[in-house]
């Protein structure tokens, strides 16, 4: 608990933990926090208000912080650690009271608070509070020192009070945001996961699996996954539409690790802003603007999602994404989640014609098959075949099998003929000669996910005081 954030969140250090895309989101969202953590201190001169406290704060960067002072590991968050939900909170109960001094000059009620999560993800509630009024702060600044008398010492209150109520304009209240130690602060334990015996690097590999049985790799994706799929329950929208899933896998299969991950961010901020009501909607478009109390100020739908966060889509994409009725739209979570889990962007610049589905009959003859070998092998050996195929076979060969994919030929038989891979491979003798170069990618996602499965039946078992000094052997060796 001595160690500091910055002996292990560097770009380096992350690598030996995650893959080189997740390691960079990682890493660039840190350098985030790290600039706005430390212009607030520097702003502050490193105190942090709490109710009628002032508290100081003893690092002088963040990237200076013990761990320890960020976790959320104390029931109270006055316990000396719990820097981050401090600074949060100051930040909330700033802007609250701004909003209610300025709804009081409006004589205005407020009618709205968000929830902090929907603020934090950037998306729908982030842009609530950034349109609050639509005057720069340094315009307002200037609006108010304008109004100051030095002759008096004191402000002219009642020309300050119409010159707001003139330049600002606005009709009503902007939303409040919820009590953050009640609707944000979750503490902090250590956790007994699945912990398989290792990847190919040696480490400790983490496998969670997810309500609807998919298997992730990395934990803030399985996190963010997790956060939509609640959602979804909460507006008790569960059931998916598998007819769309080919065209949702046409229009959306290109998506890069980042684009998946704002796709879902945005999932998620537009149905934590509908109504339970309306969760019947025609499209996604009439959604956007019968469901949604506070955004009204938008005319298009487009503007709408991009305001929640969605990525920059091509006019086809945003098309489809605004005609999605519930369960298309149900369906288009459930895709998206899958293709993250999956790895899918690893295969994002590949052709269209390469993405077909696997056959229902193929995709139970691969399980059934690798089921046996298991059982004759155990699963610690299937998972090494998986891996060695995938990586000495398919990604060595993936270019030429490219080139070869203009016609739809078996991959099992290409790779023979071509002298790539023969049935003394495991996992190449039980692939189906069903499966074509066409069905590559799905053939990919396929079998990365049943290596997860086969790595997650044979856990190493741990509890919370080994999981601990594991995790701090693990630092002090980097």
């Amino acid at each position: 608990f001595h160690l500091k954030v910055s002996d292990f969140v560097k770009l380096a250090i992350l690598q030996k933990r995650f893959d080189t895309i997740s390691a960079n989101h990682i890493s660039s969202l840190w350098e985030r926090v790290v600039s706005g953590v430390d212009a607030f201190l520097e702003e502050f001169d490193h105190k942090i208000a709490w109710e009628c406290e002032e508290m100081q704060i003893e690092f002088h960067t963040l990237e200076n912080a013990p761990m320890v002072a960020l976790l959320s590991e104390g029931d109270h968050p006055t316990d000396g650690n719990d820097v981050l939900f401090l600074i949060i909170n100051d930040i909330v109960g700033g802007y609250n009271r701004f909003i209610r001094q300025l709804a009081d000059c409006f004589d205005s009620d407020i009618v709205e608070e968000l929830h902090p999560r929907s603020v934090s993800a950037g998306c729908g509630g982030a842009v609530s509070v950034a349109s609050a009024i639509s005057i720069s702060p340094s315009d307002l600044t200037l609006i108010v020192s304008s109004y100051w008398k030095p002759d008096e010492n004191r402000y002219d209150l009642l020309g300050l009070h119409d010159a707001l109520r003139r330049e600002i304009g606005f009709h009503r209240s902007p939303p409040v945001i919820m009590n953050p130690s009640k609707a944000l602060r979750e503490p902090f334990r250590f956790r007994e996961d699945k912990l398989c015996p290792h990847d190919d690097t040696g480490e400790p590999l983490l496998v969670y699996v997810s309500g609807d049985n998919v298997c992730f790799a990395n934990h803030q994706d399985f996190s963010l996954v997790d956060n939509v799929r609640q959602s979804l329950l909460l507006l008790e929208m569960s059931v998916g539409d598998a007819r769309v899933r080919r065209t949702l896998s046409d229009n959306f299969y290109t998506l890069g690790y980042n684009q998946l991950r704002v796709m879902l961010e945005g999932c998620r901020s537009l149905l934590a802003s509908v109504s339970k009501a309306c969760v019947d909607f025609d499209s996604v478009d009439t959604a956007l603007h019968t469901g949604i109390c506070w955004q009204d100020s938008f005319d298009s739908a487009l503007n709408l999602l991009q305001s929640f966060g969605f990525p920059e889509l091509s006019s086809s994409q945003l098309q489809l994404l605004t005609s999605l009725d519930a369960t298309q739209f149900v369906e288009l979570t459930n895709f998206l989640s899958y293709q993250l889990a999956s790895e899918s962007y690893l295969f994002a610049n590949l052709p269209l014609c390469m993405t077909d589905p696997l056959k229902d009959d193929d995709r139970e003859h691969t399980d059934t098959e690798l089921d046996n070998l298991c059982e004759a092998q155990g699963p610690e050996n299937v998972a090494k075949y998986i891996e060695e195929f995938t990586r000495d076979v398919l990604s060595f060969y993936e270019s030429q099998i490219r080139e070869a994919s203009t016609s739809n030929r078996s991959l099992k038989g290409y790779l023979a003929e071509a002298n790539f891979c023969d049935d003394r491979d495991p996992v190449c003798a039980l692939l189906p000669t069903r499966v074509s170069l066409h069905n590559y990618v799905s053939l990919r996602q396929h079998l990365y996910q049943r290596k997860l499965r086969f790595l997650s039946s044979n856990p190493v078992k741990m509890t919370m005081k080994e999981v601990k000094h594991n995790f701090d052997n693990s630092m002090i060796q980097f």
